[in-house]
Parts: structure tokens; sequence; C-alpha cells
């Protein structure tokens, strides 16, 4: 990339942590200016790019990385320049980036790096190395501390980095000459915001046969609204969701009903999974002779999230002996921090019924099935 970037590398702001969020958000503005022939605007979000990733507080997320890579050769390739470099930088970063077809024969042939033993807890472009390759144009170059997170992005391996490690070249040109530890943090919160059409299906019927009541089942759509915090530090953190259905035309009944469903607790991080256990709080929509009620019920639930860079998937089971709630949920997050995903729910309870009118009761089933696609938000603040 250009040298200008040797002078802007040290002045990034780092009162905050770079994200994913925010390393896809510059790859996209990134992509506008190539695919619009600004080149300017490009060198402007690279260099943006570069000077927040001395911020990072985690290894830099290596499709955003790949991604810019590919377009920097794209401009390099337009310019006369080399593109092979940052073309082999990106496949080794991401095998799986796309390189354009016109692209397709400056990518250079995959190689195993091999150099002197990497001190402990290195990075080479958001992976860990045990050796400290020869560079070739950008990388970013990483090691964990104590102190936290120190990052570069350079051609050369930083001299304090390599003592002991003889053949080294020692930077030439930089991109941030003295890295500062970023203090570790183990504190991250998740935030998902979204809405989107859906459809339910309830029925309602006796659970002894020959019972004289007639089943009362309806299908209807709606809109499906649902929002989630997950708030942790270190391996503990916290739990808590809201959905807000709004089903139009169930169990035979005209109108709206809105079964508000809520869950909270406490997690534990187990690898990239989030064990759930918590207390959830949800209403049964129950046909009582003409009339549609609606019964509150607190159930204790279980449940697991997996949380990605990208992609997110989630299930919760609420139990209590006369009702289970259970709830699958995931998406995939897009530059720009758009989610597109979906949210499965099943409920089934059992209750009796009193017809003080005729001296009876009737032990009912109530079952609810729905499935909606979400579409909003996802950001992380750590």
């Amino acid at each position: 990339m250009l040298p200008l970037l040797v002078s802007l590398a040290w002045s990034a702001d780092c009162s905050t942590p770079m994200t994913t969020t925010e390393a896809r958000t510059f790859v996209q503005q990134a992509r506008t200016a190539v695919e619009s022939d600004d080149v300017a605007r490009f060198q402007e979000r690279y260099r943006s790019f570069v000077q927040r990733a001395r911020c990072l507080e985690e290894a830099v997320p290596k499709g955003p990385w790949a991604e810019m890579l590919v377009l920097d050769a794209i401009v390099a390739f337009a310019e006369g320049r080399d593109a092979s470099t940052p073309l082999g930088t990106a496949k080794a970063t991401d095998p799986g980036v796309e390189v354009p077809p016109f692209l397709s024969d400056k990518v250079p042939p995959a190689s195993s790096p091999s150099g002197p033993r990497a001190p402990k807890d290195v990075y080479l472009d958001g992976r860990p190395t045990d050796v400290l390759p020869a560079l070739k144009g950008d990388h970013v170059l990483q090691r964990r501390t104590a102190a936290g997170w120190e990052t570069v992005v350079a051609d050369a391996w930083p001299k304090a980095w390599t003592s002991g490690a003889s053949g080294q070249k020692q930077p030439t040109g930089p991109r941030d000459p003295a890295p500062t530890p970023r203090a570790p943090s183990n504190s991250v919160v998740d935030v998902f915001l979204g809405g989107g059409p859906g459809l339910a299906r309830s029925a309602q019927h006796p659970q002894e046969p020959g019972d004289f009541l007639p089943d009362a089942k309806g299908t209807g759509p709606g809109l499906d609204v649902s929002g989630e915090l997950q708030a942790r530090g270190g391996l503990v953190g916290g739990v808590a969701r809201v959905r807000i259905p709004i089903w139009l035309g169930q169990l035979g009944v005209r109108g709206a009903r809105v079964p508000l469903a809520l869950e909270g607790g406490a997690t534990y991080a187990i690898g990239p999974v989030l064990a759930e256990a918590g207390a959830a709080l949800g209403f049964s929509a129950l046909r009582e002779g003409d009339a549609l009620t609606q019964r509150l019920e607190i159930q204790p639930f279980l449940g697991g999230r997996w949380l990605h860079e990208e992609a997110d998937a989630g299930a919760s089971v609420a139990l209590l002996p006369d009702s289970v709630r259970a709830a699958l949920r995931g998406g995939y997050t897009l530059p720009m921090g758009l989610r597109v995903g979906a949210e499965a729910t099943a409920h089934r309870r059992a209750f009796r019924q009193d017809l003080a009118d005729l001296g009876l009761q009737r032990d009912l089933l109530h079952t609810e099935l729905s499935l909606a696609v979400v579409v909003g938000t996802r950001w992380q603040v750590r």
C-alpha cells in the first residue's frame, strides 16, 4: 500500500476497541469506492482500517482483512502495480476469499511458512503462528501479552518480537512503529434487535378421546419482534430476551393476540458456546367457551448460544410438569451490521377447564408452532 500510511498509523484513537462489525463496515465502504473507481476514497478507507487495527482486543477478523487485501490488489492491478503480493496474503489469511476472475492467474501458489521459532501467542493475519516467516507486503502482526494485545500492520516483524530470532528483516515501513498494548478486556455485550413476518399454527383439543368439545384450531400470519442482550465478563455473564409476536386469526377467533415471552438468566462460556439457565415468562392463548384468554406461566429454562464473528445460533427449552416451550434461533450478520435470521418456537400445555354451568371439568391440550423471519441488526461492544 502507499507509503502515506506510515505517517498516519499512530494517529488512531483507541478510546474504543475495533470490532468485527467496524471492520466489515470499512470493507463495505472500500468495496463501494472500488466499484465507483474512486481510488482516493478506497485509499482513505484502507488507511482507516490500518489505523484502527492497532485498537484490536482480539485476533484480526480474517474475512474482512482478506477482503480488504483483495480490493487492494484490484486497485494495484488497475494502476499497473504488483497485485500478487496482497492476493497471496489474502488467500493465506482466508482461503475462501473470493478473487475476481481477471486476477485468478495473479494468485501465487500456496506455501508452508518457515522461519525462526515464534515467541508465545504471536498471530499472523489473524492466525496463531509457531514461526516468524519472512514477510512481503502488508500483514497484521499481533501478540497477546499479560498487558493486552499489541497490533502492528507492517512488512516485517517488530524488532522487540524477534529478539533471539536470527535472519529477520526489521520493519522498513511499519504502519505502527510503537505498538501500544491494549489492556485485556473480557467484557463483551452482544445486542440483537429485529423483526419480520411469520406464520403460526395453534390448536386446542381434549386429552380424552370422545370428549364432546370439538377441536379449536387456526393458522394465521403475523409479525414477530424480538430483542436479545448477552453481557459477559470472562466466563460468566447474563442474558435477557424479549419476543413480541403479533399473531392474527388464531384458534378460530378473529383479531390479534400478543403472547409476550421473556427470558432472563445467567450464562457460562464453554469455548465458543454460552450455556444459559434462568427463568422464562410466557403467555398461553387458551380457548374457554367462546372467549380466548391468555394465561401467564413462569418456567425455568435451559439453553445454549453459539456466537461467531458473523453467524449465531441458539436453542432454549422451558419446562414445567404440565407445559414445555422450545425455541430455535439463528442468523447471519452481513456487512454494515445487517442480520438476517429465523426463529422457530413450539409450545405444548395441558390444563383443566371448569364448566360451572354444566358441572363438568375437561382436560385439554394446547399446542402452538410458529416460524418467523427476522431482519434486524447485531452489534457488539467491548
